[in-house]
Order: C-alpha cells, then sequence, then structure tokens
C-alpha cells in the first residue's frame, strides 16, 4: 500500500512508463471532462385536487427562459394520470411545443414563452413526471429556466395557490444558471396541496469521465508490476 506522501511520486511513474498512445487517450479523457455536460432530474408531481372535483377550469404548464443567454433546456412532462377529464378541444400552446395529454409533452426553452394548457374539469386528484433535461456549459449562462404549473377554476375566477405565490403558479422547478434545480410549493394550504418529490437525477459525464481516466492511470500502474512501487517508496524507508 502506497504512503499518500507517496502518492503524486506514484502517479508520476506511472506516466513514465505509459507509451504516447497511452497517454494521448488519457489526455482526451480528461479533455471531455472539461467540456459542456448533459444533465437531468427528473420530479414527481402529485395534486391533491378532492375538494375542487367536480368543478371546471384549466391546466397550465409552461416552460420559459430568463431575460438573457440560458442554457439549452427541454421539459419533458409524462406518465400524466388524474380522475380528472381533459377537454383538448379547447387546448392554448404557444412557443416551441410538442405532443398532447394524456401522453407525453415536450417543451424547450428556445422562445420566450412556450405552454401548453388544455381545459380540464377536476378529479380527486392529478399526477405527472416532469423531467428537466440540459446542458451546462463551462461557463455558466446568464439566466435560467423554469417550469411551472398553474390551476384555474371558472367558477371563482382565479388561479388555485397558496397565498405566497407569486402569480397563482401552484409551485415551479428550476434550472438554474450554475445548474442547480431548486424547486418551490406554493400550494400548501390552497384547495389543490400538490407533492414534489425529486425521484432521480443523473450523475455528471464529466465527473464520470475524469474518474475514469484517473482509475485509468492507477489500473495502468498497479498492472505494469510492482517496481513502480519500489522506485518510489525503496525498500527499508517509510
Amino acid at each position: 500500500m502506497l504512503k499518500s506522501a507517496s502518492l503524486r511520486s506514484f502517479i508520476q511513474g506511472v506516466f513514465n512508463k505509459m507509451s504516447s498512445t497511452k497517454l494521448l487517450f488519457v489526455a482526451v479523457l480528461l479533455s471531455a471532462a472539461t467540456t459542456a455536460r448533459a444533465d437531468s432530474i427528473n420530479y414527481l408531481i402529485t395534486v391533491d385536487t378532492e375538494s375542487i372535483s367536480g368543478s371546471t377550469g384549466f391546466l397550465d404548464f409552461q416552460f420559459n427562459p430568463g431575460p438573457n443567454n440560458v442554457a439549452a433546456a427541454t421539459a419533458t412532462l409524462e406518465n400524466y394520470s388524474s380522475s380528472g377529464t381533459l377537454d383538448l378541444n379547447g387546448l392554448l400552446t404557444n412557443g416551441d411545443v410538442s405532443g398532447n395529454l394524456p401522453g407525453t409533452v415536450t417543451f424547450d426553452n428556445g422562445t420566450q414563452l412556450n405552454e401548453y394548457s388544455p381545459n380540464f374539469t377536476f378529479g380527486a386528484s392529478i399526477q405527472f413526471q416532469v423531467v428537466l433535461s440540459w446542458t451546462q456549459p463551462d461557463v455558466p449562462p446568464d439566466s435560467g429556466s423554469l417550469f411551472s404549473f398553474y390551476m384555474f377554476q371558472d367558477a371563482t375566477q382565479q388561479y388555485v395557490s397558496g397565498d405566497s405565490s407569486p402569480d397563482g403558479r401552484a409551485f415551479d422547478l428550476n434550472v438554474n444558471a450554475d445548474g442547480t434545480t431548486p424547486s418551490n410549493n406554493y400550494s400548501s394550504g390552497s384547495s389543490a396541496p400538490a407533492t414534489i418529490s425529486a425521484i432521480s437525477s443523473t450523475p455528471e459525464p464529466g465527473s464520470m469521465v475524469l474518474m475514469s481516466a484517473f482509475g485509468l492511470v492507477l489500473w495502468w500502474g498497479f498492472h505494469t508490476g510492482r517496481t513502480i512501487g519500489r522506485e518510489i517508496v525503496p525498500r527499508g524507508k517509510s
């Protein structure tokens, strides 16, 4: 077992013994680790609409970029289920949106307003997943992107949300400029509270590549025999 003080010398010895071809391969891996990476996060959303069951209104899903340059991103709305009733005859869409509920609906942030809004008769609950995917550049952009969900009730002529909501949205999911993904739930205390659960996220490929390159260095070192270790830590020395 090599002592930590000798780790740098050990790795230097490994590189000295590697061929130029292997060194080039490691260099390519390390270069890939510093390029833009693709990330994603998957949310499960459950909305309890029992208290407004039977009322009519509409649902509104939006995925919009911030005011300045943003990283390319998409939002995928999938695995929708509800005891309520969709009415696609009055469907309103804006911007870069494709697909239809109860199937998959995909948004991208290529335009300022990207919206999917069907008429709806509320049932006991609504459930769906939202997958946010984006390319995170080395230099963070100026702005992020935001997925928002609204519910409107005809009887009250108001959005169904809590008092803290800035504009009637029930919740939002953020892709910040730095790649962080906070969520905000404004529906607590409303007649249709939502539960937001992040159920999966992808690891950062850049980090995985970097670890692979380092692992390759160590693998090569240990498979060249123990000579490197003896050169670094001569017998009889601690």
